[in-house]
């Protein structure tokens, strides 16, 4: 059952959104590395020892060319270090009806 809805969990459906939230994140850290000119690029993994109902059985990694990334300062590294998750939270929001009215960016 979902907690949030109460409803049985589609599995095939589970294991497909976990796979595109796992696209959007390793995405949004290889989109912002890119942009700063740093060489990235990101894979995806499936995990089939895990439990879906207890964490995603999607995993990811990317790597950075180190010598750009040394390069970029505290506040663009910080950027990279959470552009997974704010790619994920777009993708959410805009999969699921609405895109926040403002963004904060700081450097």
């Amino acid at each position: 059952m979902s907690p949030a809805s109460g409803k049985p969990i589609n599995m095939p459906r589970l294991l497909a959104r976990d796979r595109r939230t796992s696209a959007m994140h390793e995405a949004g850290h290889v989109t912002i590395a890119r942009h700063f000119r740093v060489p990235a690029f990101g894979w995806r993994y499936y995990d089939a020892a895990r439990d879906p109902l207890e964490s995603s059985n999607w995993g990811g990694a990317e790597c950075f060319a180190s010598w750009r990334y040394s390069m970029l300062t505290p506040g663009r590294r910080a950027m990279l270090a959470v552009a997974g998750l704010v790619a994920e939270n777009a993708w959410h929001c805009r999969a699921w009806g609405g895109m926040p009215d403002t963004w904060e960016w700081a450097e």
